[in-house]
């Protein structure tokens, strides 16, 4: 009797259709969380590569009207630019005037413009690179 009733239930149970939507969200609810939490960081690289194009075309543009007059200048007002609230430095500017073009880069390391890390534990030094040249209009610059 008890063997019976035991498996009418288990086979009622199998044939049950309850819990099935909460079992699917639980297993895929993690994928679901790393895809979202890598598409935020890719999205904070990617800002942040559009806020260092910014800056170095800017600054570029006024190196080569001769409102800058020095790269030191340049570096400067790149790295005032991109600092954050916290004082610390995005990454590492470089610019040079050669052959009446400026040549600026800004090596941006991933892990000090992602959000969340992920991205970043991909691979060892990653990097962005932003670089850019700008013809000087103003002679003697």
């Amino acid at each position: 009797m008890k063997i019976r009733w035991f498996r009418s239930r288990l086979s009622a149970f199998s044939r049950s259709g309850s819990g099935a939507v909460t079992v699917e969200f639980v297993l895929w609810l993690p994928f679901i969380m790393a895809f979202l939490v890598i598409i935020s960081d890719i999205s904070m690289i990617m800002f942040n590569r559009t806020m260092a194009v910014r800056a170095i075309e800017d600054v570029n543009r006024q190196r080569a009207i001769g409102v800058l007059v020095s790269d030191q200048a340049v570096e400067d007002r790149i790295t005032e630019i991109l600092r954050r609230s916290d004082g610390s430095v995005i990454g590492q500017v470089d610019s040079h005037v050669v052959s009446a073009v400026v040549v600026t880069q800004i090596e941006m390391p991933v892990t000090s413009i992602d959000m969340f890390g992920i991205v970043a534990r991909m691979g060892t030094d990653l990097s962005v690179v932003v670089r850019s040249q700008q013809i000087v209009e103003a002679m003697g610059v």
